[in-house]
């Protein structure tokens, strides 16, 4: 392939490509390919790599925050509540290649109901759900994707992305072969 989208992080400052062909969802996933490349994170620290958000508020309601832990890459998913707070998945390890990333979002159907949710897929396989969030007043308008925020001194490198996929609803599932 060689034409992959590059996130060369030689600072703090984010670095993000935006997609706002989202239009107030209600649900939302995305998928692509990431590659670490050996970017230098330093153990204990993250930075987030994806953010489905509200733009008019800046709400972040859905994030995928890359981090370094016992001197591994790892994943975790990070959603919003109506409330303010954010619920974690657990954290998934990944090696230094290329590995496919799906996450997805839902917004409660409606007040009282809590049945928000959100799920983590690497290499088409599921890491976790989330269920039963009180999530029904927020929507997606903006998907942000490239080293978003929260980049620490000490992170550099070059992150590698390809393939972007999003849509609306269902699970999205296998995308053309890895780069």
């Amino acid at each position: 392939m060689g034409n992959h989208q590059k996130a060369l992080i030689d600072n703090t400052a984010s670095i993000i490509a935006y997609y706002d062909s989202p239009i107030n969802e209600s649900e939302y996933h995305v998928r692509f390919y990431f590659n670490p490349n050996s970017l230098t994170l330093v153990n204990g620290k993250a930075h987030y790599i994806y953010e489905g958000a509200y733009a008019g508020t800046g709400d972040k309601i859905i994030r995928l925050e890359l981090l370094r832990e016992n001197n591994e890459y790892k994943f975790r998913v990070q959603t919003r509540k109506d409330d303010g707070t954010y619920v974690n998945t657990g954290k998934y390890a990944i090696s230094n290649d290329w590995h496919v990333i799906e996450v997805s979002w839902q917004a409660g159907s409606f007040a009282g109901v809590n049945n928000g949710a959100a799920e983590l897929w690497i290499d088409d396989t599921q890491m976790e759900a989330l269920a039963g969030l009180d999530n029904d007043t927020l929507l997606i308008n903006q998907l942000r994707l490239g080293a978003v925020s929260g980049v620490d001194t000490g992170t550099a490198g070059t992150m590698l992305f390809d393939h972007v996929t999003a849509h609306r609803d269902t699970y999205i599932g296998p995308l053309p072969p890895a780069p």
